[in-house]
């Protein structure tokens, strides 16, 4: 089996993250081509790959959950921005009709003084005539 083949096999089991595998290629890749003064510093170089490989593996991931954590809070600060405005504007109309309310008891009131003051005086002009007769 050629060297690139030997290669290509130890590439995929990384990826594909058999361990095994990678063991297997990488240490017949080793010892079909290299003599044993570089067998130590290639094994090094493998390993170093490979944990290289599943560290990287091991960010992406991170980032993909901190990323969707991100994308959730977004999601909520915006449906809470959206829930506190309409209880705003909720809230202003509910203010405006009880403005509405009070301003028409105090009118209500207003005619009724007006009603009440003008029954007073007719009853004050009234009085005099009943008693004294």
């Amino acid at each position: 089996m050629s060297a690139q083949i030997q290669s290509q096999q130890l590439l995929a089991a990384v990826k594909d993250r058999n361990f095994s595998a990678a063991q297997v290629h990488a240490k017949s890749l080793v010892t079909s081509q290299l003599t044993d003064e570089y067998l130590l510093p290639m094994a090094c170089v493998v390993v170093l790959i490979i944990v290289r490989y599943w560290s990287d593996a091991g960010v992406r991931k991170v980032q993909r959950v901190c990323d969707a954590a991100e994308a959730k809070a977004k999601e909520d600060s915006m449906a809470l921005r959206d829930n506190v405005r309409s209880m705003t504007s909720r809230w202003r109309r509910d203010i405006r009709s009880r403005e509405q309310s009070i301003q028409s008891v105090f009118d209500k009131n207003a005619e009724m003084t007006k009603t009440i003051d003008g029954l007073a005086a007719a009853l004050k002009s009234c009085a005099p005539r009943f008693f004294h007769a």
